[in-house]
């Protein structure tokens, strides 16, 4: 039993006297930045875009616990932290989102060295998402796996139904990069890419996401007939020309299916998502690693 008047967690005479404890304003340099307390652990992102981030750590004095190794708290919060990274990187500035839940597995403990977090974030629903994490020591080796459930939160000025939005440039490196998705070609004005199938595309997404296909939207045209830039109706082109919404698949990096115009029932859109699953399928993708 401790000595009640005894000071068991006394503060390092680094640290700054505690003048308030809370509520805190606080702004980030911007939208894909460390927080106060990322920054107190020395988190360093290297990448984040694409639904993809990789930050890492190093283990200083502070952040070793009793036995002397990495504080588990530590590792997960860098795990966590990459996934928000990962996350921030497919959604607007400020879009508000929550963590709904997460799990943790500790594979083997951290003596000394630079730990790195890769993540990557898979949309599961119109607002939720998945999102997992790989920690790897500088020996390469696994020390812990983390997923966690986001929430993006309803609020009368976002929309309920979220689709990352890609740019030409976005799509023609995943292209480059011989990646499997999902390309929705829309443009602003049309009812049928708005009013009729957007309330319904949950369902899409959310069957896709059971083979991690991933869903993206490309927006064309904000005024009928008139292309954002040259790009995008170069774009537009390559995938088939005028009619929306265009369902476009993409199979390591090429067009494998982009006739699917104006799918914009429910059931025929789980139809699409079961049909563009199985042409993966056939075409040896592994899906769901």
């Amino acid at each position: 039993m401790s000595d009640s008047n005894q000071e068991l967690c006394p503060q390092k005479n680094r640290f700054e006297p505690i003048r308030s404890t809370g509520p805190h304003e606080i702004r980030l340099n911007q939208w894909i930045s460390c927080a106060p307390f990322e920054r107190f652990l020395n988190m360093n992102i290297t990448s984040a875009a694409w639904g993809k981030a990789i930050l890492s750590m190093p283990f200083g004095f502070d952040l070793a616990q009793g036995g002397g190794f990495m504080h588990g708290g530590a590792l997960v919060s860098l795990a966590d932290t990459a996934v928000v990274m990962a996350l921030k990187s497919i959604v607007p500035p400020e879009t508000p989102f929550v963590t709904a839940s997460l799990e943790t597995k500790f594979l083997r403990p951290v003596e000394k060295g630079t730990v790195t977090a890769k993540a990557e974030i898979h949309q599961i629903d119109g607002r939720k998402f998945r999102g997992e994490a790989l920690v790897i020591d500088d020996e390469k080796q696994p020390v812990l796996a983390f997923s966690s459930i986001f929430k993006i939160m309803k609020r009368p000025d976002v929309d309920p139904v979220f689709i990352p939005e890609l740019t030409p440039e976005n799509v023609s490196q995943r292209l480059s990069m011989g990646e499997t998705f999902v390309l929705n070609i829309v443009a602003a004005w049309c009812s049928d890419c708005t009013e009729r199938q957007r309330p319904r595309l949950p369902a899409f997404i959310r069957r896709l996401a059971t083979e991690r296909m991933p869903l993206f939207q490309m927006t064309v045209q904000q005024e009928k007939m008139r292309f954002i830039s040259t790009e995008h109706e170069k774009m537009t082109e390559y995938f088939g020309g005028h009619g929306y919404p265009r369902t476009v698949l993409i199979l390591n990096g090429e067009v494998r299916s982009a006739d699917n115009v104006e799918i914009v029932d429910e059931e025929e859109l789980i139809r699409l998502a079961d049909a563009f699953i199985a042409e993966a399928a056939s075409a040896g993708q592994r899906l769901n690693p």
